[in-house]
C-alpha cells in the first residue's frame, strides 16, 4: 500500500510559471547507481525497444503543490522509473517530487506516490493509478543445444546506464524490454494494488458481491486501462 495525504489531486490549472530554478534539476548521471530490474510479468505484457512510454518526447507542464508551473516536453521512463525532461538540448530527471503536485503530458495526468509516478485514469476519484513497470532484457548468451539464453542483469543495467544509452528512444537492438503495468486504487488516502479478484475483495469487503457480478456481468478484463476504468466508476457509484 502507498500512502498519500490527500484523498483527491488537484487537477485544474495552476498559476502561472515559475522560474526555472525551482526545479533541482539533476543530469542523468546513474553510474553510481545500480537499479535492480525486477522480473514480475504480467498479462498486457509488450515487447519492446523504447524504455519511454511514448515514442517522442511531449509538450506539458509540471504543476507544484505551491501552485507554480513550469512547460517543457516530458516523456516517462519505465526502466529508471523517472519523468524525464528535455531542457536545454539536455535530458533531465524531474527531482524534488515532494514538491510537485502533477505533471500532465498531452491529456495524461501522472502524479507523485512515494518517490515515483502513476498515471491517473478515467473519471472515477479513485482513480484507477496506472503504474508503468518496464523489465530490460541483456543480450542473449550462447546456452546448450545451440540456443539463447536471455537474462536481467544489474551489470548489463549498469553498462547502459553509464552509457546514458537508457535515455535513449531505441536501445541498441540487442537489447529488449519487457513493458507491462499495473492498476491502484485510491482509497482514503492510501493506494492499493487491484490487479485482480482477490486484491479488490480486500479493498472493498463489503461491496465485494456487487463488485464481482459487475466483473463477470461485464467481462472485466483486468489488463485493460478502459475496462479498469469502467470499474472504478462502478465502484464509486
Amino acid at each position: 500500500m502507498i500512502h498519500s495525504n490527500r484523498d483527491e489531486m488537484l487537477l485544474a490549472e495552476l498559476p502561472s510559471a515559475a522560474p526555472k530554478n525551482i526545479l533541482r534539476m539533476r543530469y542523468l548521471d546513474v553510474s553510481l547507481c545500480i537499479l535492480i530490474v525486477f522480473a514480475t510479468l504480467f498479462s498486457s505484457s509488450v515487447m519492446a525497444q523504447s524504455p519511454y512510454l511514448y515514442e517522442d518526447f511531449k509538450q506539458g507542464q509540471v504543476h507544484f503543490k505551491s501552485g507554480d508551473l513550469i512547460s517543457e516536453y516530458f516523456n516517462y521512463n519505465g526502466v529508471t522509473d523517472e519523468m524525464v525532461f528535455q531542457s536545454d538540448g539536455k535530458r533531465l530527471a524531474l527531482d524534488d517530487l515532494d514538491k510537485v503536485n502533477q505533471v500532465v503530458v498531452g491529456d495524461h495526468i501522472f502524479v507523485p506516490f512515494e518517490g515515483r509516478f502513476f498515471e491517473k485514469s478515467g473519471s472515477s476519484g479513485f482513480g484507477p493509478f496506472i503504474r508503468y513497470k518496464y523489465r530490460l532484457i541483456e543480450p542473449g548468451k550462447p546456452s546448450g543445444y545451440g540456443g539463447e539464453s536471455h537474462t536481467t542483469a544489474s551489470t548489463s543495467f549498469s553498462s547502459l546506464a553509464d552509457s546514458k544509452m537508457l535515455y535513449d528512444l531505441k536501445l541498441p537492438d540487442e537489447y529488449r524490454i519487457v513493458k507491462t503495468h499495473e492498476f491502484y486504487l485510491l482509497v482514503d488516502g492510501v493506494l492499493h494494488k487491484v490487479n485482480n479478484k482477490k486484491q479488490l475483495k480486500k479493498v472493498f469487503p463489503d461491496k465485494s458481491k456487487g463488485i464481482l457480478d459487475f466483473i463477470k456481468d461485464e467481462n472485466i478484463d483486468f489488463s485493460k486501462i478502459e475496462d479498469m476504468n469502467r470499474l472504478a466508476e462502478f465502484i464509486e457509484k
